[in-house]
């Protein structure tokens, strides 16, 4: 079930979290955005493509598709489909979606800023985060609780203020 859209990127990947990764009232860590792709009948892609892209979504006369370089380390791909299921989601209710996620500088920051704050908050939600943070957990201990690259956590800590 695809959440109402909002114009808050944590609010839509909250509910968008709760709605699909739900488990008896828990949210079980790592979130695995593929799977939460597959229940929204958002088919995923991972192949080779061009040079600087990371992965891009599409619609076009049916369901939305996410296609995801298959040379970018595990870690990576899994923010790459957070990142387009945002962009999904933001879009929601659109016929058609053409986005291409760029590693190389070219994507405007601002029609990146709105799914890229989503992803960080459905893979890396703020309130588990600061709690863990506070606990004394490291940013190792987070990367790997969550599943990210090291420069995704240290970005998600950077964000929050916590480093």
């Amino acid at each position: 079930m695809m959440p109402a859209r909002s114009a808050s990127p944590r609010s839509a990947a909250r509910d968008l979290r709760t709605a699909e990764w739900n488990v008896d009232g828990r949210i079980p860590f790592p979130v695995d955005p593929f799977e939460i792709a597959a229940r929204l009948g958002v088919e995923v892609h991972v192949a080779p493509l061009a040079s600087g892209v990371a992965g891009f979504a599409v619609k076009d006369d049916g369901p939305a598709e996410i296609y995801v370089d298959s040379r970018s380390a595990a870690e990576v791909q899994r923010c790459v489909v957070a990142h387009e299921l945002g962009r999904i989601v933001e879009n929601r209710g659109a016929d058609r979606i053409g986005h291409v996620y760029r590693r190389d500088g070219r994507s405007s920051a601002a029609a990146e800023s709105w799914a890229d704050r989503f992803a960080a908050e459905l893979l890396m939600p703020e309130a588990i985060v600061v709690k863990n943070w506070a606990e004394g957990w490291s940013p190792e201990r987070l990367r790997r609780r969550f599943d990210v690259s090291g420069p995704a956590m240290t970005h998600r800590l950077s964000g929050l203020g916590l480093i």
